[in-house]
């Protein structure tokens, strides 16, 4: 055996050494790049989850709102008081149990009453709905008579 035979031997290892790390290195980039994928679509569909859900507590709380205006009276602090915030009033809607979302944050509702100023049998009522664990928002709103009746189209029409 002479040295070239040796060499060509020890060429080809290197070669086929080269090949093998070659594979490995774009093997290792094609799982990271799919496993960065996948939690990427894991991210996007829970929070496609938790915005539906916060905005069906916002409109499950509109239902409620209405529901409760037909059987009670707002009570408006005085002739020209046109806003009632229910963060600081008593006499609003209360929910009779606290909402909570799938990842177990606690959904906390808003209401606030509108009248408006030229017309005062109408009323706009805003609720809003947040998630305080994922800074979660979703407002709904709807223009009614003061006895509860939907209205279609804005409030601000009349």
């Amino acid at each position: 055996m002479n040295i070239n035979d040796k060499s060509a031997k020890i060429q080809r290892g290197f070669t086929t050494l080269m090949i093998v790390l070659t594979l490995l290195i774009a093997l290792t980039t094609v799982i990271l790049s799919g496993t960065r994928s996948g939690m990427l679509e894991q991210s996007l569909s829970s929070n496609d989850i938790r915005s539906k859900e916060i905005q069906q507590a916002a409109e499950g709380a509109l239902e409620y709102a209405l529901a409760w205006m037909a059987n009670n009276k707002l009570g408006w602090l005085g002739a020209n008081d046109d806003v009632i915030d229910c963060e600081a009033a008593a006499a609003c809607p209360i929910l009779p149990a606290p909402l909570t979302g799938n990842d177990g944050g606690v959904i906390t509702i808003n209401y606030r009453f509108e009248r408006n100023p030229r017309s005062p049998n109408f009323i706009q009522i805003t609720v809003t709905a947040k998630q305080v664990n994922n800074n979660s928002q979703a407002i709904c709103s709807i223009g009614v008579t003061s006895n509860g009746v939907p209205i279609p189209g804005t409030w601000r029409d009349f």
